[in-house]
């Protein structure tokens, strides 16, 4: 019996969490929580007068004074009227007899209820609307969450670039949309912090400028990033540049510089939170490796060239790689 217990107390808070997240992504414009609409069979877990199955209003708004009068508020539909061979039965069962009025009410519910169809041998259920199957499923929740997401990066200008991960399109995209978590914006949503200090440095507050551009730690992976391609770092320079599509002297293809800034400040949050999270130290050079062989991972599999060389690469990066790109 225990066993039992706990399964269904564990099922329970599964949909309790999807009821959640539900809430949350109703906020995002996905309308979750009005995508499960009842299916009426023979109307045995349909409330009759307080759901929505014959009319967009609920009976008890409809008929007000019918359910004033009614001696089960919780009745089923099945409990209140069955479909007989040539007609519809309704079953009653009132505190007292309709007068008046609530008479002329009892009429036109009944006008209503003439065309409800019930099916005797299939129970209601709960079809999710947006599967055709009526079955829902995470990863069908999950594309249409992303197709969203896309929509509306597109409506508010997000940045794309096809030479990187889907992963790193949607870290620029909650970028550029200031959704990151950091320490600042968690302080504001009233959640209580240890302290709101860069983890890295703890020189200035933890904002989304400050832990991906301007803490004096993030700076030397840029540095060595404009050194590796031989371009002149200047500082300050902003998180709007690291994003944006610009084009340094030497790049022909602004598109590659572009997708190695993505990959620079994907690493260097990653790495803020192995830091936060898993106690991991800070390495600038550490960092700096990982941009460099993230990077010859993505273009290897991307040039046409079967033959990607990793010392030309670390020796100049920017001619050899557009060279190829281009043919």
């Amino acid at each position: 019996m225990s066993r039992i217990v706990s399964n269904h107390t564990s099922s329970s808070c599964v949909w309790l969490n999807i009821i959640a997240t539900g809430a949350l992504l109703d906020d995002s414009q996905v309308a979750f929580s009005n995508s499960f609409v009842k299916k009426i069979g023979c109307g045995n877990n349909a409330s009759f007068w307080t759901e929505h199955w014959i009319s967009q209003d609920k009976l008890s708004t409809l008929f007000p004074r019918l359910y004033r009068l009614e001696s089960n508020p919780d009745a089923r539909v099945q409990q209140r009227i069955q479909m007989g061979s040539a007609d519809t039965i309704f079953s009653w069962n009132w505190i007292r007899v309709p007068s008046g009025c609530t008479a002329s009410e009892l009429n036109g519910l009944q006008s209503l209820l003439s065309s409800a169809i019930l099916d005797q041998n299939m129970n209601d259920t709960w079809p999710w609307a947006f599967a055709s199957n009526g079955l829902f499923s995470v990863k069908k929740l999950t594309s249409i969450i992303e197709e969203q997401n896309q929509a509306s990066s597109s409506q508010q200008g997000t940045m794309r670039n096809k030479l990187a991960l889907k992963k790193v399109e949607v870290f620029i995209c909650r970028t550029q949309l200031k959704r990151l978590p950091v320490k600042i914006e968690l302080d504001k949503r009233g959640i209580d912090l240890h302290s709101v200090r860069c983890p890295v440095c703890d020189d200035d507050l933890e904002s989304l400028d400050h832990a991906l551009v301007s803490c004096k730690h993030a700076k030397k992976i840029w540095d060595r990033i404009h050194k590796w391609w031989n371009l002149s770092f200047s500082s300050p320079f902003f998180l709007e540049d690291l994003i944006s599509l610009s084009r340094p002297v030497s790049c022909n293809a602004p598109e590659i510089w572009q997708a190695l800034k993505w990959i620079g400040l994907y690493c260097i949050w990653k790495n803020c939170n192995n830091l936060v999270f898993k106690g991991k130290p800070w390495s600038a050079p550490m960092i700096f490796n990982e941009i460099q062989s993230i990077y010859f991972l993505w273009m290897s599999n991307r040039v046409k060239e079967k033959c990607f060389d990793w010392l030309t690469w670390l020796s100049n990066p920017s001619l050899y790689l557009i060279e190829r790109y281009k043919q």
